[in-house]
């Protein structure tokens, strides 16, 4: 199961979001404010954009269209930084992204994201994890997940934040 970590990078005076891998690494094990979500966030980012999550240059490396819809900064936005997890590298926002993405996510309402959440889609798509018509319940932990990184983006942006996402 791969798991979607949200790391919060706290700006600095001097340099806005110059991190050392080590400095990386250590944000990510925990040392400051995170969140995780675990299977869901490959579903989380289909049913905000209706587009499978590819990292942009990844798609256009396969010369893949990455749409210009600022909802797939999300997840699958950011720059890459030098720390690789055995899923590609870890994705920095800096706080123009972090706040177009929090300002996004906040004019999305909990009616809205309902609505857009299809499962016969997500099941077509093999989006993981499978089963989603026969998983009534998989709607609220989807749900659950989308207010928590939502928060968390306006959490951040507040703070003049940066986020890094790792997949795990």
């Amino acid at each position: 199961m791969m798991t979607a970590t949200f790391s919060e990078v706290p700006s600095r005076a001097d340099q806005e979001f110059a991190l050392t891998g080590d400095e990386i690494k250590r944000l990510l094990d925990g040392n400051g404010n995170s969140i995780s979500i675990q299977d869901t966030w490959p579903a989380l980012h289909f049913t905000l954009t209706s587009e499978v999550p590819i990292p942009k240059e990844e798609a256009l490396r396969r010369g893949v269209d990455f749409p210009a819809d600022p909802l797939e900064e999300v997840l699958m936005g950011g720059s890459a930084t030098s720390v690789r997890t055995a899923f590609g590298p870890v994705r920095l926002l800096t706080l123009p992204e972090v706040r177009q993405s929090a300002q996004l996510l906040s004019a999305v309402t909990i009616d809205d994201f309902t609505d857009w959440f299809d499962a016969e889609a997500l099941e077509n798509e093999h989006i993981p994890p499978a089963g989603w018509p026969q998983e009534h319940h998989r709607l609220d932990d989807l749900l659950a997940a989308f207010i928590a990184v939502r928060d968390f983006y306006e959490q951040a942006a507040a703070k003049d934040s940066g986020i890094l996402i790792a997949f795990e």
